[in-house]
């Protein structure tokens, strides 16, 4: 299972799912949301799909499990981008995205970029106008960004980059017998608006990272 893409863009506002939009509405679950599993499943993309709330993104409509999986061994792994590909990962069971290798089938090549994990739209204001911040609590019961047995996995970068973790049920990022792994520029449990801070934080650590 190779080079595939779930999702695509949000085009236009980016709070509308239009007829001709790419992105996926997927929410309301018994299990996980997305899951990509084998050492054969490479280069594959999610993007700009919300993934644990309705097409507003300002109303909980969480799946039963987590919200992306990959395990059991997937190459260069695309999570998000800048812009309207990141994912909106919120109001799951599970943890929000959840890595995880083993020693027989590692992971390698990911890339967690521009999501928005555990926040919502205010649903008392108009869901469609853009104007309208994600500052509101949507967390998943679990870490925001678990990672195991993963090698060269990169969580945020450039300022266009940064994912938003806040609210989750457990650590902002946690990594676990990983290596080479790279995280910058992340929001994690506190937003900035100008001068205004809002404390939106996990009920973890913000950042752990452990050896096994």
């Amino acid at each position: 299972a190779d080079r595939n893409t779930v999702g695509g863009p949000l085009l236009g506002d980016f709070l509308t799912l239009a007829a001709d939009n790419e992105a996926n509405l997927i929410s309301g679950n018994i299990s996980d949301g997305v899951v990509i599993s084998s050492t054969v499943a490479q280069d594959n993309k999610i993007v700009g799909n919300t993934i644990g709330l309705d097409e507003s993104r300002g109303f909980r409509f969480g799946n039963g499990g987590r919200g992306i999986v990959v395990m059991n061994g997937p190459q260069n792994v695309t999570i998000g981008g800048t812009g309207s590909l990141g994912n909106v990962i919120s109001d799951n069971g599970g943890g929000g995205i959840y890595i995880v290798g083993k020693a027989t089938a590692p992971i390698t090549n990911v890339l967690i970029l521009g999501n928005i994990i555990g926040l919502r739209r205010n649903p008392t204001a108009n869901p469609y106008n853009a104007s309208v911040p994600i500052n509101f609590a949507a967390g998943n019961n679990g870490d925001g960004v678990y990672v195991n047995t993963a090698d060269k996995v990169r969580i945020g970068g450039s300022v266009a980059e940064a994912n938003t973790i806040a609210k989750n049920n457990g650590n902002g990022i946690i990594s676990t017998g990983t290596n080479l792994t790279i995280v910058q520029n992340n929001s994690i449990g506190g937003l900035k608006n100008g001068t205004i801070y809002t404390n939106l934080g996990n009920t973890g650590n913000g950042i752990r990272v452990t050896g096994t």
